[in-house]
């Protein structure tokens, strides 16, 4: 079973990430946090094999929320994603572009979340 944490405000674009992580392993655990401060929260309070953070989100964006991550956990694989655009249509476009990214790269996320597991496993 895999930890991953899911930071993104838009509620769509977590169910449709948390959709594709189960769809390809029920066991992993999946978090969500709606904004970057409840997603270092939730960082700071848990140990991840994984987190997606979004880079555009009001209040704090994700380069700031990766740093502080980082200052509590640089171990942990961070993989930054991003929906927006200039206009709706390049929205929709981005986001079809992510969902097609991750099941191109399903096999990327499974080395990643097995060299953490492993990593842990060692310590």
């Amino acid at each position: 079973m895999s930890k991953i944490l899911l930071i993104e405000d838009e509620e769509a674009i977590r169910r449709v990430l948390k959709k594709i992580l189960l769809e390809e392993d029920a066991s992993h655990e999946v978090h969500e946090a709606a904004d970057g401060k409840q997603g270092i929260a939730t960082f700071g309070s848990g140990e991840w094999d994984l987190v997606f953070c979004d880079i555009k989100m009001p209040h704090m964006d994700g380069v700031e929320v990766l740093e502080q991550m980082m200052a509590i956990n640089a171990e942990v694989p961070v993989i930054m994603i991003s929906g927006h655009g200039d206009i709706v249509h390049h929205q929709v476009y981005h986001l079809l572009e992510l969902i097609f990214h991750l099941l191109l790269h399903a096999e990327d996320v499974r080395i990643v979340l097995g060299k953490s597991a492993y990593a842990r496993q060692t310590v």
